[in-house]
């Protein structure tokens, strides 16, 4: 980060600090990290070379920095490009290679040690870890029942060790100005268990990387966290018609998509709220109009069309059959950096409209299930509950979720594809948690 950008970001926040005061109760300092990674792993007798990212946030109080108990609020690792087969010996109906990511468990809070006359963060975090490979191994539904969106990928449960040791090891706020970036070396030990996803077997395996130069943002200043998300949209050919009489005709092709301009600005509104930004990229295309109307059993042959490692994609269909089914749209592999979301432009298209469709179905993606229906269950990542009263209600076809968002939803939202950056405090979300929000209800035509 340059020193005009930490310059502003300083300023910003002293000039917004009142205002500060009144939406955040956190107090103290906090650590963001966006880290390219090289390691190296042998699974199934053969060894691989991965590349990808580590990314992440700790915050952290006076108090906590005496007890050497640093709270971690995300730690992400993902690598990309890597050889599915080779980790599950079983060949893959999409792209040869995929991504392996690890996500933490946040059904209990989870602490790094901090010692300063080592000059190190350390620790070890618990977590699952996927492989793109294990949506494949998902039937759709599996669980029979014509309304259910949110379809939970099995994972491997894993260990993450962390090590950080600092150049400079003041973590306190003297000394500090503004938002300073410093520098120390980063080690991190990736074991994944041996387990039974999906009925495959799958092996134990550890991929480490020894100490290399890092670089990490650190502040004290009334700054939030900032996280994004990169969105792939992916269109469906619905028809091609020849116009005009030859040699001088034309084509005229029409996609499917509608309902991405159309849901974008209540993404945006719901989820600017949480401090989740969600990037586009730009359309790819399947030409295959079967997909058009699609019916529940080809989703899964519609997903396995695009494989994009480091975004999730998100599948616009004309309509889906029976008309209604998924309440308009599906999330596979909810929480995970493998999720993929498919949804009809009828949301869009076809009266009422649901204006909150888009944003419900990112919600999943960044681990809210529907409230009173979190996880863990047998294999499954952790899934927070989404807050009652807020857009992660369930609200079936023809009817939008409330168009609120809470600060619990905020706290829980992750993906392993997330990054971090630090932010200018911005408007708090509408209300706190259940309590503060009400119940679930609808916004009826």
């Amino acid at each position: 980060m340059n020193a005009r950008i930490r310059w502003w970001l300083a300023s910003a926040a002293l000039v917004l600090g009142v205002a500060a005061q009144a939406q955040d109760d956190f107090r103290g300092g906090r650590i963001v990290v966006n880290e390219k990674l090289r390691a190296v792993v042998t699974v199934n007798q053969r060894s691989y070379q991965l590349s990808g990212r580590a990314s992440g946030h700790i915050g952290f109080t006076f108090e906590d920095l005496a007890k050497g108990q640093l709270p971690v609020g995300a730690m992400n690792v993902v690598f990309f490009g890597v050889d599915q087969e080779g980790f599950t010996r079983q060949p893959p109906k999409g792209d040869k290679d995929g991504l392996l990511a690890f996500s933490l468990d946040t059904s209990q809070p989870q602490t790094l040690g901090f010692n300063p006359g080592l000059r190190a963060i350390f620790g070890d975090l618990r977590g699952r870890v996927e492989l793109s490979q294990f949506s494949e191994f998902l039937t759709t539904p599996p669980r029979g029942e014509p309304d259910d969106h949110d379809f939970t990928v099995e994972t491997q449960p894993a260990t993450l060790r962390f090590v950080m040791v600092l150049d400079d090891v003041n973590l306190t706020e003297q000394g500090l100005r503004g938002v300073e970036q410093r520098g120390g070396r980063l080690a991190l030990v990736l074991t994944a268990d041996s387990a039974v996803v999906h009925q495959v077997e799958m092996p134990r395996y550890v991929i480490a990387k020894e100490f290399l130069p890092f670089r990490y943002d650190i502040t004290w200043i009334p700054l939030e966290v900032g996280r994004r998300l990169c969105l792939q949209p992916v269109r469906v050919l619905e028809r091609i018609e020849l116009q005009g009489t030859c040699p001088f005709c034309s084509f005229v092709v029409e996609f499917s998509g509608d309902g991405l301009a159309f849901g974008q600005p209540g993404v945006k509104k719901q989820w600017d709220k949480a401090d989740v930004t969600f990037e586009y990229r730009d359309w790819i295309s399947v030409w295959n109009g079967a997909y058009a109307d699609l019916t529940t059993g080809e989703a899964d042959a519609l997903r396995a069309e695009v494989d994009v490692d480091d975004c999730v994609e998100v599948f616009f269909v004309e309509s889906i059959s029976p008309q209604g089914t998924w309440g308009g749209g599906a999330t596979w592999g909810s929480g995970l950096a493998s999720a993929k979301v498919i949804s009809s432009d009828e949301n869009a298209n076809v009266q009422p409209v649901n204006e909150t469709h888009l944003a419900h179905e990112l919600g999943h993606v960044v681990t809210l299930a529907h409230p009173g229906s979190g996880y863990p269950t047998a294999g499954a990542p952790y899934r927070a509950d989404g807050n009652t009263g807020t857009l992660m209600c369930p609200s079936g076809f023809f009817a939008d979720n409330p168009r609120v968002n809470s600060d619990e939803n905020k706290t829980n939202a992750n993906n392993p594809l997330m990054t971090f950056a630090f932010k200018v405090r911005t408007a708090p979300p509408d209300c706190a948690d259940d309590a503060d929000c009400g119940p679930c209800y609808t916004i009826s035509p």
